[in-house]
């Protein structure tokens, strides 16, 4: 019986061992019913099977055998793995191999010393998920080059079985031993490191040693003799040591990340761990009971020791640590620590000042104060003596309780800090100078708090890129935030996140979208209703007319000339036009009117025709044929470039079509709109319509098709209901009629523009 593979589930890279002899090599394709014995895949240098080894037959075993000496990596996946290799390697030698991985077998395996001596040159071996449960003397030690040794989730693998296999002279050049999830049944009782263990580990090179998650509890071995020790991870463990304690770990010389999170818990999970009874104080770190080194300086209660660069203690009970983080925390001058990680934790007490020069993170996120007084997690004076401080991240910490003179204080002695995280702290109200002293912050976060308004003043924070206000309650944004937003221009982009608030669509809020170097997100409320940011600005406010670009705004001198022109100029109109009329028939071909205004803003067109592409054959064949020699012949202006603009035609190639539509709509003296149903469908149709309700030029419906109310914008449904509207006839006695009464009506808008509009024109 052999094992069928789903082959539906692996990549297109993997080829199928099958049981025929006639086709024992093939691709692996999508037919669920492929019946292989492996999966494998070749590449250069490595070679990767996944098997069930204790039923592989001996087609796929010669194959595998084929690769073991002419690639440098080897990874065999699948029960029976380690009884594979220990059968395979006997009396055999493989030179080429320099990294071995077997995983994920449960077969009970005792480990042979003969296995690893097969491979003579090896260097790097891991071992997952294996159920190794022992390890013959010396296991480890047949191979002088190994530099990288893991042994994780052997869950049933003792330490005493670890030192063993290590032997009295474990390889030199040993650089990363990693016994993650060893010994961790829970079954199992607690374990202990007994000498001469990290005696013999000392002989080596060891840079990281990784025992976590294990069921480590007691430490009977010196840890002195580990001088080349650079990280240390004793996570999810029980640790109390007996001989020379945690004081001892922190004074090794070269010792830079220390890693104690979880501890002591008995479950991984933060949000279900409980942690263990300690009504005799057994787990509590204290200097008096270790015998080799002393952490704290008597005279000055700082911390001395050195190496350490970063200290992260996660998800654990500080109350149970070896020092009271309650009071001051301080480190000697000559100390190099740059990051420390309290993530999670617990504590009765409220964090002290951590008075650290060389600090350069600390992560205090959510550490869960279990104090009946009602105060904040944090000591307001927390980074007071850390000037060098750029990385400060405090959600969750209940920073809405400090007073308005604490929370100004918070970070006024940190002018280094670029990432600031402050989300979800109950704040209700921060003052408009909190960030005066950190003036070159690039990240900011208040996310989740209880703001209802913002009067922050970011004048100076020309390297401002994040700025997260979601998930408050803010309805005002202060004139002041908007203008010193504004002013920024240090040539970086700005994003800001208001998603989640109450906020109004202002015309503060169209100037701060409008420029480039800003991008704002989330949604603001306009007349009860929620638009998202951008698209209100852009296309409500700016194309409707609601706010005014500052750049328009005329002076009152020259508004004042502008109205006095307008006037003389309506007057002039009147009287040209109604000589003409007066004349009657006699004087029919000869203008109705003619403009002599002289100024170099006068409009280029006398009108524009928007219309709909499928309308094109009726608007260019039939309607301006007629219309433009009507209004050449009555309608003398100067300086006009046509009397007619049409799109397909007057268009700049190469331009942009909105910049386009823009110039011709405000170079026209009135638009005239072919309405039907496919005008109403056009995104472009409705921009043009816009943009004409912008810049206040009057507006002509003519209507080629019945339409309703309910299918138009509310531009034009605002035109429907108060305006006359002219309609398209199908039969052609009729048409010209049509074409002289738009003709008129275009004539007749000209004539009675109001001097509103005529000011935005000139």
């Amino acid at each position: 019986m052999f094992i069928v593979v789903n082959v539906a589930l692996c990549s297109s890279d993997y080829k199928c061992l099958q049981i025929s002899d006639s086709n024992s090599f093939s691709n692996v394709t999508n037919n669920n019913d492929s019946i292989c014995v492996c999966l494998v895949r070749e590449e250069s240098f490595e070679y990767t099977a996944f098997c069930d080894f204790n039923r592989t037959n001996n087609k796929a075993i010669a194959h595998i055998l084929e690769h073991f000496d002419n690639k440098t990596k080897l990874t065999l996946r699948g029960n029976g793995v380690l009884h594979f290799l220990q059968i395979q390697t006997w009396n055999t030698t493989y030179l080429n191999i320099t990294s071995l991985e077997a995983s994920y077998s449960n077969q009970i395996f005792v480990w042979p010393r003969q296995l690893l001596a097969a491979f003579p040159n090896l260097q790097h071996v891991r071992v997952h998920n294996c159920n190794v449960i022992d390890v013959e003397d010396d296991a480890f030690a047949v191979v002088p080059q190994l530099k990288t040794l893991e042994l994780t989730m052997c869950r049933h693998m003792t330490f005493e079985a670890l030192g063993r296999g290590l032997g009295a002279n474990p390889p030199v050049s040993l650089t990363v031993l990693n016994v993650s999830g060893i010994y961790s049944a829970d079954k199992l009782k607690t374990a202990s490191i007994e000498p001469p263990f990290f005696q013999n580990l000392g002989k080596t090179s060891l840079q990281v040693l990784d025992a976590s998650w294990t069921r480590l509890m007691y430490i009977h071995d010196t840890m002195e003799n580990l001088r080349n020790l650079t990280t240390l991870n004793i996570t999810g463990t029980f640790v109390i040591g007996s001989f020379d304690c945690l004081s001892t770990i922190l004074v090794l010389p070269n010792l830079r990340t220390f890693t104690l999170d979880h501890w002591p818990v008995l479950t991984r999970e933060y949000k279900s761990m409980t942690f263990i009874g300690d009504s005799e104080h057994l787990l509590r770190r204290s200097v008096t009971t270790c015998r080799l080194f002393a952490l704290e300086d008597n005279s000055t209660g700082c911390m001395t020791f050195t190496a350490v660069r970063t200290l992260q203690l996660r998800f654990m009970n500080l109350d149970t640590f070896f020092w009271d983080f309650s009071k001051y925390t301080c480190f000697s001058e000559d100390n190099h620590l740059v990051n420390l990680v309290l993530v999670g934790s617990k504590t009765t007490k409220q964090i002290g000042p951590v008075i650290v020069e060389k600090l350069k993170l600390l992560d205090v996120s959510y550490i869960d104060s279990m104090s009946p007084v009602e105060e904040s997690a944090v000591s307001p004076h927390l980074v007071t003596g850390s000037p060098n401080l750029v990385t400060f991240l405090a959600p969750g910490v209940r920073l809405g309780r400090l007073t308005d003179a604490q929370l100004t204080a918070f970070c006024a002695g940190n002018p280094m800090l670029q990432f600031l995280n402050i989300a979800d702290n109950e704040i209700s109200y921060i003052p408009e100078d909190f960030l005066q002293k950190n003036i070159i912050l690039q990240h900011f976060n208040v996310s989740g708090n209880r703001l209802s308004h913002l009067v922050l003043n970011f004048e100076n924070h020309n390297y401002l890129q994040v700025l997260d206000i979601s998930r408050n309650n803010i309805k005002v944004l202060s004139a002041e935030f908007f203008a010193s937003l504004k002013q920024l221009n240090s040539g970086m982009l700005i994003a800001v996140d208001t998603t989640n608030n109450l906020i109004e669509c202002t015309c503060d809020l169209y100037e701060l979208v409008d420029l480039k170097h800003i991008t704002v997100t989330g949604h603001c409320v306009h007349a009860r209703k929620w638009y998202a940011i951008e698209h209100v600005v852009k296309h409500e406010y700016r194309l409707n007319g609601i706010c005014e670009d500052d750049t328009h705004k005329l002076s009152v001198g020259a508004i004042a000339g502008i109205v006095a022109g307008s006037i003389l100029f309506v007057i002039l109109i009147t009287v040209v036009c109604y000589i003409l009329r007066r004349q009657g028939n006699r004087h029919a071909e000869e203008p109705l009117f003619e403009i002599n205004y002289e100024r170099d803003s006068l409009p280029e067109f006398i009108a524009f025709f928007s219309y709909s592409s499928e309308d094109a054959d009726i608007v260019l064949n039939t309607v301006f044929p007629n219309v433009n020699p009507y209004l050449e012949r009555h309608c003398q202006v100067p300086n006009l470039t046509s009397h007619i603009f049409i799109g397909d035609k007057d268009f700049s190639g190469g331009r942009s079509l909105a910049d386009e539509m823009e110039r011709a709509i405000k170079n026209s003296y009135v638009t005239v709109f072919f309405i039907s149903r496919s005008f109403l469908a056009s995104d472009w149709c409705k921009t043009e319509l816009r943009l004409a309700n912008h810049f206040r030029v009057p507006i002509i419906p003519i209507f080629l098709e019945r339409c309703e109310p309910d299918e138009m914008s509310c531009i034009l449904r605002h035109v429907f209901d108060r305006r006359a509207r002219l309609f398209w006839s199908e039969n052609d006695g009729e048409r010209p009629e049509r074409v002289k009464q738009l003709c008129r009506s275009i004539i007749d808008h000209i004539q009675k523009t109001s001097v509103r509009t005529l000011e935005n024109q000139l």
